[in-house]
């Protein structure tokens, strides 16, 4: 697996294609995996540094999400790494989920990030020298 390649929200991460079938997704991994069982709903592959949500009922990837080790770049400029404040200089970002906070940027779909559990900051640093820990891109359908 190529750990710097294209992250394409809604779309893909490298040759990794979110909505195709899982069979064309396999024949694309050229390194082991770990198939996972979630629930009634999924199946996670792990490989290196990224996981692959795949539906049991249609058999397609529905979910990418890349963390540590991945080289790969949203627009050349977003990585694992860079900070909170890094990203909110692509447009208004918003916390989707209180709980598991998971960042989106508004009028950008099919993306999500999630921040590194930081506890060398002071609890009077700002949430914004976070680092993205998780990429996520998704399907919308």
């Amino acid at each position: 697996m190529n750990s710097n390649c294209a992250i394409i929200p809604g779309h893909a991460i490298g040759n990794i294609i979110l909505n195709e079938y899982e069979a064309e997704m396999l024949t694309k991994l050229d390194t082991d995996y770990r198939k996972e069982e979630r629930g009634e709903t999924c199946y996670v592959y792990h490989i290196d540094f990224m996981m692959i949500w795949v539906c049991k009922s249609t058999r397609r990837v529905y979910q990418i999400t890349v963390g540590n080790g991945f080289k790969g770049t949203l627009w050349n400029k977003i990585r694992i790494g860079s900070k909170l404040r890094d990203l909110k200089e692509l447009g208004k970002v918003y916390c989707e989920n209180e709980i598991i906070p998971v960042y989106m940027i508004e009028g950008i779909d099919g993306i999500c990030f999630e921040l590194e559990d930081d506890d060398s900051l002071d609890e009077d640093e700002e949430e914004d020298e976070k680092k993205l820990a998780w990429i996520s891109v998704f399907s919308e359908t």
